[in-house]
């Protein structure tokens, strides 16, 4: 949650009727205490505006040959992480040409291209083997 919405929601908590204060105290914990998700991690932004920039220049030279539009527009609905994203897209034998033979930052760029067209904010670049890109998700 951001904390402009978690404000929100801390005061609404406080305005509302607690049944005592021990329930009261263990929501409050469990709203605090609860690890960072995808969902959360998801409203600052993940992949620069310049990443963006490199995988759509690369799906245009690489890509869009065999695939065209579709393909790109299919991955802005992608349900899972950035990391199954480039799992899949190695697994299909990309490009075909030269499979899994690109660099591995460009197989993160391409990917924050597809996520980005699918609504994901930009934020700071997202460099390959990074931990975020199992977190990393297309708002659903």
């Amino acid at each position: 949650m951001s904390s402009m919405r978690l404000s929100a929601f801390v005061r609404a908590w406080l305005r509302a009727p607690i049944p005592s204060a021990a329930v009261g105290g263990a929501i409050l914990a469990i709203a605090f205490a609860a690890p960072a998700t995808a969902q959360s991690a998801d409203a600052h932004g993940w992949f620069s505006p310049e990443q963006v920039v490199r995988g759509a220049d690369l799906y245009e030279r690489r890509c869009a040959e065999c695939h065209g539009e579709e393909k790109a527009e299919n991955f802005e609905t992608w349900p899972y992480s950035a990391q199954d994203l480039i799992g899949m897209i190695i697994s299909f034998d990309m490009p075909a040409n030269r499979p899994g033979g690109l660099p591995a930052q460009e197989y993160v760029d391409l990917v924050a291209y597809f996520m980005n067209r699918g609504g994901l904010p930009e934020g700071e670049e997202v460099l390959a083997g990074s931990p975020a890109l199992s977190e990393i998700k297309i708002p659903q």
